[in-house]
């Protein structure tokens, strides 16, 4: 089975940590000593990348740096209010989305025209959380969902498995569209090539975790899933016709010679959204754990 893309192992900034920890969490969780575990015979199998801020039930906000097995157990080991230890996997609860991380000329190009939209015609909210690393291109393959650690390593296992038998899939970039009047995207062909091998992607993954992680909330996904990658949304009912129509035009207008943009769907990154405003964009999601597509 491949093994996952771990991210980077450094913690957050003194600021941050003084920003989000609160609390404390020993008098409600069941925590056990670090260092007594560390001596134990601990597998290590998730490292969940850069500081993953997470919300554990009792209510406190938690820096998790791994997840490990000890025989039969999963724990995590957490930080908290200047305290650190192992708190049991059940605890531990992510916001989890699965994407495709986007990269190379199509990453930048989204980038670009962001930027442009913010700079234009002052739409900051996605720009803002691009240029401050809270977000990432990507496009969504299912909304998000709650799990804890265990069910956490459970996707990690079936996305694992999955990945092994896929080869990297062609996409393009065709354009900027809208959903209504409040969200301005670029737009993506699913069958550059003419065959539906995206479509059937899609079905095979979602046919894989729904028999195998019958926890798994599938009701946002009633609609289906249009691939988008969104450059700006949440103005509001105020002009929103004319605001997301002079996007679109100076989109057109600007890059149409760089449209079709091509890349591929060749990974499936697990993102984790921190505590923070529910709405898109308004806090933190960091991509935890990434697995690639190899060809041939």
């Amino acid at each position: 089975m491949q093994a996952p893309v771990l991210l980077g192992a450094g913690m957050a900034s003194a600021e941050e940590s003084t920003r989000h920890k609160t609390g404390d969490f020993s008098s409600a969780l069941d925590m056990v000593d670090a260092k007594a575990l560390l001596q134990s015979d601990a597998d290590l199998l998730v490292h969940p990348g850069d500081h993953v801020l997470i919300v554990v039930k009792a209510g406190e906000n938690l820096t998790v740096h791994r997840i490990v097995r000890v025989d039969s157990e999963i724990w995590c080991e957490v930080e908290a209010a200047g305290q650190k230890g192992f708190v049991q996997g059940h605890h531990v609860q992510f916001r989890l989305l699965l994407n495709c991380a986007v990269r190379g000329p199509a990453a930048d190009l989204y980038r670009r025209i962001t930027a442009m939209v913010a700079r234009d015609f002052d739409q900051e909210l996605v720009w803002n959380a691009l240029r401050q690393n809270r977000t990432y291109p990507h496009l969504t393959l299912k909304y998000d969902f709650e799990a804890n650690a265990e069910q956490l390593l459970q996707l990690h296992e079936v996305i694992a498995g999955f990945v092994a038998g896929q080869q990297p899939l062609p996409l393009q970039f065709i354009g900027a569209s809208a959903f209504g009047t409040s969200c301005v995207f670029l737009d993506v062909d699913q069958q550059p090539s003419g065959s539906d091998c995206s479509g059937v992607f899609l079905a095979n993954l979602r046919k894989n975790l729904q028999e195998e992680l019958e926890w798994m909330d599938w009701s946002k996904e009633e609609k289906g899933v249009h691939w988008h990658a969104t450059v700006a949304m949440g103005w509001g009912d105020a002009d929103s016709t004319s605001i997301s129509s002079r996007i679109l035009q100076a989109i057109r207008t600007q890059h149409s010679a760089e449209f079709p943009c091509s890349f591929q769907l060749g990974n499936i990154t697990i993102m984790s959204k921190w505590p923070g405003p529910p709405e898109p964009y308004r806090s933190t999601a960091k991509q935890i754990l990434t697995y690639e597509m190899r060809s041939g």
